[in-house]
C-alpha cells in the first residue's frame, strides 16, 4: 500500500519532495539535475516489500561530460583562492593557546607530499600521522629530524564504534588485549600504547564504564607511565636507541 501511495503520488507531502515515477538520477553540480533523457531507466525498490517505489533514469554519455565540465570550472575557482602563508596554522594556534605546539595531529592523520618539511620548517618537533609503530622513531626531512609518535586506529573509538559499530565491551578486551602484549614486549623494551578517544563516544553513560575500566586495569600493573604525547617525545629525544 505505502508503494502505490508513492508511485501514484497521491499525497501532498510526496508531491512537495518532487518524486516523480521517473526522477533524474545525475546531478551535475552548477547544472543541477540532469536534463538528459537517454540514460536507462532503473527501478527503485522497498526492500520491506519488494514493490517498486518510483524509477531512476542512469546517467548518459552527455552526463558525464557535465559532471567533468563543472569539477574543472570548479578546479578553476579554488585555484583563485589564495594558499596560507608558510607555517601559518602553526602560528595560529600558538597565537590562540598562548603557547608554540611542539606536536601535530593531522585532520584524519592525513598529509600531503611536503607536509613533514613544513612542519619541522615551522617548528614542529614531532607528528602522530604514522600508525606504523609500537616506538617512537626519527623521520628525516630537509629541515631537520622529527619525531615519530605512536597513534592508533585500531584503539580508536570512530572506527571502532562509529563506523565498524563494535559492541561497547569489545573496547575493553581489545585494550586489554593489546596491553598485555605491549607490557610483556615492554619488558626489555619500551613499548607506546596509544588510545584515541572522544567524549562524545566513549563519554557516553553505555560506555564511560568500559572507557574507565581499562585504565583501572592498567594503573594495576608495575612500570606503566600513563603519560602525553608531548612527554613521550621529550623521553625518547633524551632516551633514543
Amino acid at each position: 500500500m505505502g508503494g502505490n501511495f508513492i508511485m501514484q503520488h497521491t499525497t501532498e507531502a510526496l508531491q512537495a519532495l518532487g518524486l516523480r515515477d521517473i526522477n533524474p538520477g545525475t546531478w551535475s553540480g552548477s547544472r543541477g539535475w540532469s536534463t538528459h533523457t537517454g540514460g536507462a531507466i532503473i527501478d527503485s525498490i522497498n526492500p520491506a516489500t519488494g514493490q517498486r517505489l518510483a524509477q531512476v533514469r542512469g546517467a548518459t554519455p552527455q552526463d558525464y561530460e557535465d559532471v567533468m565540465a563543472s569539477a574543472v570550472a570548479a578546479a578553476a575557482a579554488w585555484r583563485l583562492v589564495p594558499a596560507p602563508k608558510r607555517g601559518e596554522a602553526v602560528r595560529l594556534i600558538e597565537k590562540f593557546t598562548g603557547k608554540k605546539p611542539k606536536g601535530w595531529l593531522g585532520p584524519g592523520l592525513t598529509e600531503t607530499w611536503e607536509t613533514l618539511e613544513l612542519l619541522r620548517e615551522a617548528g614542529i618537533e614531532y607528528v602522530s600521522d604514522w600508525v606504523n609503530d609500537d616506538q617512537p622513531y626519527e623521520i628525516r626531512t630537509s629541515a631537520g629530524p622529527l619525531v615519530s609518535v605512536p597513534y592508533s586506529v585500531e584503539l580508536n573509538d570512530i572506527p571502532m564504534m562509529v563506523i565498524q559499530h563494535h559492541e561497547s565491551s569489545a573496547w575493553l578486551q581489545r585494550c586489554k588485549d593489546q596491553f598485555d602484549r605491549l607490557y610483556f614486549e615492554g619488558a626489555g623494551n619500551p613499548r607506546v600504547m596509544a588510545m584515541a578517544v572522544h567524549p562524545y563516544i566513549s563519554g557516553v553513560p553505555h560506555r564511560i564504564k568500559y572507557f574507565e575500566a581499562v585504565y583501572d586495569y592498567i594503573r594495576k600493573q608495575k612500570g606503566v607511565w600513563l603519560t602525553t604525547g608531548e612527554e613521550i617525545y621529550q623521553w625518547y629525544a633524551k632516551n633514543r636507541w
